[in-house]
């Protein structure tokens, strides 16, 4: 009980008690550590924990509760009691307060440990726990030391702060100005980096959305595939934006390929099925035309054709029937070809029909029979009927029988014309026989009275019935005036005969010539027959003795005719086996492999055979001649029908000629001459009255194509010759145009004239000349694109810097340069435009100029000496890279510079105008300080590149 009156205030159960009492215990008081460790770990009021832990000095316990503690106030205190801790050098041993530190992530605390710790080794520690960009700053700006100072700027990675501390450290703090300038630069340098991988993420993306949204062009897929390649690479680097918009593109791009890929194999698949298809329906067409030809072979090379099935052609219809979506044209062809088909089946199943109607017009028109005139026109009518219901094709070769049927009707046209013109002849010869009568009658010529009274009896007997009934009496009152005559001469005809009489019996044994003592007994005979004409009294006794006078005197021609009848008997039999051998020849032939020279050949002999053998008797002879002509026509028909096609196709050749003379490519057009003059070769003759006027158009319109095709390589030959010159004159002028270097603005006009020229002739050029002008062109393009580099964005850029540099070497050298040196750090910004090599050289002119701000006046002058030099070897440099004398008193350090690249194995000068070189040297003389502190080197420099432009 007593205890409790006496228990201690941090045990009270009030925590404002216990409050109190933390505040009152003091560190000598006995047991402190233990009251405050046991109050800052288990006493149930958070104030009071706050309040005992923010007094502990146990390191390793403040760690604990910072690390556990659930209230963040308490561990706020526990860290900042750590903190003070740390920094109080006798508080604990260095090693704890090491460890404690790194237990510390507060920046605040962490800068409070670098600013206020004695040990170096704490603030070291500390200061690399540090990354906080602020804290840094606070540490650069605030700390004494300076190793802590360029440690935190080596921290430093925000530009925009490092370039505040640049202008508060700029003349105060040297090492850390020059730490800052260099992590600045290294810091634009990354940014550059940053920034070009985002500018070509953003253009692949530009590339890409135009690829998905443009044209399909051949090379999509490649381009596609290119893209995504390349945007693999570089994707880490996009902004979330372009990231999306890029894969969107390019999932629409490859979904675009899929599809275009679908489509063009389903095309593709439509265009083999409709090739497949115009192929078959091409068939069918050629089907027809196979048929028709076949059906027009066999009605030419047989008389009689054989009986043809229409199933084929059917077939062929039917199937086309089922074809669908068949173009216009194809059907055209088709019902052309079709209707061809239809047409001559109709007309050989007519022929066939017809057949003995045709053989048995053809033996008539072969009989040499005369006939009256209404029977030969009832027969050329019937031929002609029998045509008009053949109905061959005109287009067409034409048949055998429809050819047998024609000549059958022009016989019969032909025999009723000369019977025509024969009976009319008649009439005329009747009507001038009693003229001619009459006038002997006048005359009171008895003898040719009796003679042109038999010839007008005959003429009379000859018209027949048809006799006119004037000329009938006339005739009649001309004969009674005749018989008058007569009766008065036959006082005088008895002596003639008598005469005639002696002349016979003088022929028997005078030796002549059996037929011409036939020729002369029929004369006689001839002579006896008008004499007894005229004769009234007929006297038995003296014909008597004529007659045996002339059968002695034919006793020698009897014999002589006798022998005769046998040659003609034997002819007869020749001509017979002539005829077997025909139809020998005619069974054993294949019209489908016929040889048509050895049968034109055999037909010609055959001919001259049958006139060999002759005469012969005229009946059997009339037979065997009318098989003869049958046989003939068989042989003769295939043949004229061959030699028809040939002419036909030869006509054609002609014509495909004709086409080539207006063709414009004549080397293609003599290329297909020489085909079709093999063609021409192979075709075999057609009829010899048109095959040389063919072979004449033929060799003539060839030699055109030919004629055509030598001129107009003599027109190109001498084009080019003339085109040729223009062009190497040109070249030449070119060349000239490089060595010595004409400048910018005539090289412009020179590469202008250079492409309309070549534009105008590059059809007549020669191989050789293009590529020489294209070589020189080439080059003189790549000089104009250096030259327009001199004036790019890079060199503008590098100029606006080296007038800021020029601006603060000024003020350098006046002495008063702060302001400058703040002004053009303000100014001087990172430029896209400069590549980093020029970007890194013009810098290292800015910062070596900050460095000689920071230096003393003898550096500057040192520096100024050193440039002398330097920009003197770039004046002799750039004066041999164009190849331009130096001045006098630079010749020894020109050789020098030259005997150096000597030794380093590089050519002693240029032997071309290295633009790139000059541009090179006009960058790096921008990148030289106190440059234009030189105004001698300046302008011998400026003349030289102005010289280019």
């Amino acid at each position: 009980m007593l205890f409790k009156f006496f228990k201690p205030k941090w045990q009270n159960q009030k925590p404002e008690v216990r409050l109190r009492a933390i505040e009152e215990i003091g560190h000598d008081t006995p047991d402190s550590s233990a009251v405050l460790e046991q109050l800052a770990q288990s006493d149930p009021d958070q104030n009071v924990r706050q309040a005992a832990t923010s007094r502990l000095n146990n390191l390793s316990l403040l760690v604990k509760i910072s690390q556990h503690e659930q209230n963040e106030q308490i561990q706020r205190s526990a860290r900042d009691r750590i903190c003070c801790l740390i920094v109080d050098q006798h508080s604990a041993p260095i090693e704890d307060r090491l460890s404690a530190l790194i237990t510390l992530d507060s920046s605040n605390l962490l800068t409070h440990i670098v600013l206020k710790a004695t040990d170096q080794t704490l603030q070291q520690s500390a200061l690399e726990r540090i990354s906080d960009q602020d804290a840094l700053a606070t540490v650069i700006r605030t700390c004494a030391l300076a190793q802590l100072r360029r440690q935190a700027a080596e921290k430093m990675t925000d530009q925009p702060l490092i370039e505040a501390l640049i202008k508060e450290t700029l003349g105060r703090d040297k090492s850390v100005s020059r730490i800052f300038r260099n992590k600045l630069s290294e810091l634009q340098q990354a940014e550059q980096v940053t920034q070009a991988l985002q500018l070509r993420c953003e253009e692949l993306s530009a590339s890409i959305n135009q690829l998905a949204s443009g044209e399909y062009f051949p090379q999509y897929g490649a381009k596609l595939q290119a893209l995504t390649t390349e945007w693999e690479k570089v994707s880490a680097s996009a902004t979330s934006d372009i990231h999306a918009a890029a894969s969107s593109a390019l999932l629409a791009a490859n979904e675009r390929l899929e599809t275009i890929k679908a489509q063009e194999l389903a095309t593709q698949q439509a265009q083999a099925l409709a090739a497949a298809q115009a192929k078959e329906r091409s068939a069918m067409i050629d089907g027809l035309r196979s048929a028709a030809a076949s059906l027009i072979k066999n009605a030419a090379q047989n008389s009689v054709p054989e009986s043809v099935s229409h199933e084929p052609v059917e077939l062929l219809v039917t199937q086309w029937a089922n074809m669908e979506n068949v173009p216009a044209d194809h059907q055209k062809r088709f019902d052309q070809e079709h209707k061809r088909c239809t047409q001559l089946l109709s007309s050989i199943a007519e022929i066939v029909n017809q057949a003995d109607t045709i053989q048995t017009l053809a033996l008539q028109a072969a009989e040499t029979d005369i006939l009256p005139e209404g029977q030969l026109e009832k027969r050329a009518k019937q031929c002609r009927a029998t045509i008009k219901s053949i109905a061959w094709p005109s287009a067409e070769n034409k048949a055998a029988a429809l050819r047998t049927l024609e000549n059958s009707r022009r016989a019969f046209d032909q025999q009723l014309k000369l019977l025509q013109q024969q009976s009319q002849s008649e009439f005329s010869a009747f009507e001038d026989a009693l003229k001619q009568l009459e006038t002997a009658i006048e005359e009171g010529q008895s003898k040719n009275a009796d003679r042109r009274f038999k010839h007008a009896e005959q003429a009379l007997q000859k018209l027949g019935r048809s006799c006119p009934r004037n000329l009938e009496r006339r005739f009649r009152l001309l004969t009674a005036r005749v018989q008058e005559m007569q009766e008065w001469r036959g006082y005088a005809v008895s002596p003639k005969k008598e005469a005639l009489c002696a002349e016979m019996e003088a022929l028997a044994g005078n030796g002549m010539e059996p037929q011409q003592l036939a020729n002369k007994i029929r004369d006689l005979q001839q002579q006896w027959k008008l004499l007894d004409s005229t004769d009234s009294v007929h006297s038995h006794r003296i014909w008597k003795r004529f007659k045996q006078a002339a059968d002695e005197a034919y006793k020698p021609c009897e014999a002589f005719f006798n022998s005769q009848k046998d040659v003609r008997e034997k002819n007869l039999v020749n001509r017979q086996k002539l005829c077997d051998q025909l139809q020998t020849y005619l069974d054993g032939i294949n019209w489908d492999d016929a040889n048509w020279k050895e049968l034109d050949g055999l037909l010609k002999q055959v001919k001259r055979e049958w006139r060999e053998y002759s005469p012969v008797d005229r009946s059997p002879g009339k037979k065997v001649q009318t098989l003869f002509n049958t046989r003939l026509a068989e042989l003769e028909g295939p043949l004229k029908a061959y030699r028809q096609e040939n002419g036909e196709l030869k006509r054609r050749l002609i014509e495909d000629v004709k086409a080539l003379l207006e063709q414009d490519d004549l080397s293609t057009a003599t290329d297909e001459v020489k085909e079709i003059q093999v063609i021409w070769k192979e075709t075999g003759p057609t009829f010899r009255n048109k095959e040389q006027l063919l072979w004449q158009q033929f060799r003539e319109l060839c030699n055109d194509v030919f004629d055509r095709y030598h001129q107009n390589r003599r027109d190109q030959s001498e084009l080019k010759s003339s085109v040729t010159l223009e062009i190497e004159n040109l070249c030449l002028e070119m060349e000239n145009a490089q060595s010595p270097f004409c400048g910018l603005h005539r090289l412009n006009e020179l590469l202008e004239f250079a492409e309309q020229t070549y534009d105008d002739v590059e059809q007549q050029l020669t191989d050789q000349s293009a590529q020489r002008f294209q070589a020189v062109y080439l080059e003189l393009k790549a000089l104009q694109q250096a030259l327009q580099s001199m004036l790019d964005d890079e060199v503008k850029a590098l100029q606006r810097k080296a007038v800021l540099c020029e601006q603060l070497e000024i003020a350098l050298l006046e002495g008063d340069y702060e302001e400058t040196l703040t002004a053009v750090y303000d100014s001087w910004q990172d430029d896209s435009h400069l590549p980093t090599p020029t970007k890194h050289n013009i810098d290292a002119r800015f910062q070596a100029l900050c460095a000689l701000a920071e230096q003393s006046g003898d550096a500057l002058k040192d520096c100024l000496t050193e440039q002398d030099a330097y920009l003197r070897q770039l004046c002799i440099r750039l004066e041999i890279a164009l190849g331009q004398p130096s001045p006098v008193e630079d010749q020894a350090l020109r050789m020098e510079y030259q005997m150096q690249r000597l030794q380093q194995a590089l050519a002693q000068q240029e032997e071309a105008l290295n633009l790139k070189a000059v541009k090179a040297l006009r960058c790096e003389w921008l990148c030289v300080p106190f440059s234009s502190h030189y105004p001698a080197l300046t302008q011998r420099f400026e003349h030289l590149i102005n010289s280019l432009l």
